[in-house]
């Protein structure tokens, strides 16, 4: 079982040479490889899962910011080294506030109207930092530059 989740077919497919690759730097060439694929389908998928844990775990170091947005909250979480820090925005149900229009974000996050609540928060991390970023993504949360972050922070300190 991988510790993330198995790459797709077409992840695979995109990702054939450093498959190869990786093979090779695991001493299986080629020939071994159709081998392999022939007579042990388990051993098979083992390789196939230690390659989608080594593209996961490249991925998850190097990102540092994910967000999540729907109409009533907006958050975008900072994952530092020993933990995660998540700057957000909510508005009371039923309110007007719709943070799914980007014209409305730019302009709370600049001057946040009254009744809209900016914060931070912290956390130490559970388990590991990739395991907690995986698992956030898992949720819906998507990956991002940290520019919302960073909006957020500012409007939180207003």
């Amino acid at each position: 079982m991988p510790k993330y989740r198995m790459l797709t077919d077409e992840e695979l497919k995109q990702m054939e040479k450093d498959f190869i690759d990786f093979l090779v730097l695991n001493g299986i060439v080629a020939e071994d490889w159709v081998k392999i694929k022939e007579n042990n389908l388990e051993d098979a998928a083992k390789i196939l899962e230690s390659f989608s844990d080594a593209v996961m775990e490249g991925a998850l170091r190097k990102t540092e910011f994910l967000e999540k947005v729907d109409k009533h909250r907006i958050a975008s979480v900072h994952f530092q080294q020993n933990q995660m820090v998540m700057a957000a925005m909510e508005a009371p149900i039923g309110s007007i506030a719709d943070f799914t229009d980007p014209e409305f974000i730019k302009q709370a996050t600049i001057n946040p109207p009254g009744y809209l609540k900016a914060f931070t928060t912290s956390e130490k991390y559970n388990s590991t930092r990739e395991l907690e970023l995986f698992q956030f993504t898992e949720r819906g949360w998507l990956v991002s530059d940290g520019n919302l972050y960073k909006s957020l922070v500012i409007a939180a300190t207003k």
